[in-house]
């Protein structure tokens, strides 16, 4: 009896330990069922960058110009408040309001005549061939125009400056003379035959200074080149105006063109 009832229990315990295993692979069966089936219906994440490589530390360049243009994002236009427009017109009067308010403080000019209506001014350098070429030209003139030099050094540069500072370092009324002279047949006087003419004036800095701000203002007008002829009204003279009296006389008394066409 006890054999008999030894051997009932290993068969309940044998029957007990098979159900657990079936009950642990169903169990296992339908848990893996659920987790593929989760994986499908889940989207995959794409690993960040600094995941898929080690960090570097380089610079990072971006070329704009290589990217396609559909990724590039449009930028929404700004209003931008209105500005002043300087016209043509407007900047030719300016100019000659400058020129003459500069001729009237009598620091940076020479004035080879005056008591003329109209006024000429020319941007000069002694040391430009182009200048000595128009010279005995600008002389003539004086017949009827005031002739207004503003000296700049564009050509000369230090020479211009040694030469051309003590003449304007010298009396308004003795500086057309020694502009002149400047322009005799044996070249430019030297530092020290200007200095004969203005023996006290030849270290005076003011000369040197007005020649830096001449300087700038034919850079700031944008002048072309030298010499440079400009009217009282503000327009540039052209070379061809020159060829004679009249011509020029006709340009001169031109009336005023509109913005944009101003004989420029």
């Amino acid at each position: 009896q006890r054999c008999h009832k030894s051997r009932k229990n290993f068969l309940l315990s044998y029957l007990m330990l098979i159900l657990l295993i079936l009950i642990g692979v169903a169990t296992f069966t339908m848990a893996t069922s659920y987790i593929r089936q989760d994986e499908i219906n889940t989207p995959q994440r794409v690993p960040a960058i600094s995941l898929l490589k080690p960090a570097r530390n380089e610079p990072v360049s971006v070329d704009i110009a290589a990217a396609p243009l559909a990724a590039v994002a449009q930028q929404k236009s700004v209003p931008v408040a209105p500005s002043i427009q300087v016209t043509p017109d407007d900047s030719r009067v300016i100019r000659a309001a400058s020129l003459k308010k500069a001729t009237d403080s009598g620091r940076y000019t020479i004035n080879l005549s005056g008591g003329r209506a109209r006024t000429i001014y020319v941007f000069s350098d002694p040391l430009c061939p182009h200048c000595r070429e128009i010279e005995p030209t600008l002389e003539a003139l004086t017949r009827d125009y005031n002739v207004v030099i503003f000296p700049v050094t564009l050509v000369g540069k230090q020479s211009t400056t040694e030469a051309v500072a003590p003449v304007l370092c010298a009396a308004p009324q003795k500086r057309a003379q020694l502009w002149q002279s400047l322009f005799k047949a044996d070249g430019v006087l030297s530092l020290s035959a200007a200095e004969a003419d203005s023996p006290t004036q030849v270290s005076c800095t003011d000369g040197e200074h007005a020649l830096a701000i001449n300087d700038r203002a034919f850079d700031y007008y944008q002048l072309p080149g030298t010499p440079q002829l400009i009217a009282d009204d503000g327009r540039d003279i052209p070379f061809s105006a020159l060829t004679s009296d009249d011509v020029l006389a006709r340009f001169m008394n031109a009336p005023i063109k509109e913005p944009g066409n101003d004989h420029r």
